[in-house]
């Protein structure tokens, strides 16, 4: 976000600022038909965040439960 005079605001001490594709990757979603889908957990179904579970934190109280074979490895979240 660039103030109105084209600077940076400041940032707390420790912090940098730095471009986006310098510390994420960009994903594409997870691509699945609705008979592949599930609202219950299915042995070989995997859960999937959507962007309704992602707000100010994460809400797993409304999960879809996909075919694993749907999800590529980089699309899991990890820690």
């Amino acid at each position: 976000m660039i103030d109105r005079d084209n600077s940076l605001p400041q940032l707390p001490d420790g912090w940098v600022w730095t471009r986006i594709g310098d510390v994420a990757d960009f994903l594409r979603g997870v691509s699945y038909a609705k008979d592949e889908s599930s609202k219950e957990i299915k042995g070989g179904y995997v859960s999937i965040l959507r962007a309704t579970n992602i707000n100010r934190e994460l809400n797993f109280n409304d999960l879809v439960y996909v075919l694993s074979k749907r999800v590529k490895g980089e699309q899991y979240v990890r820690a």
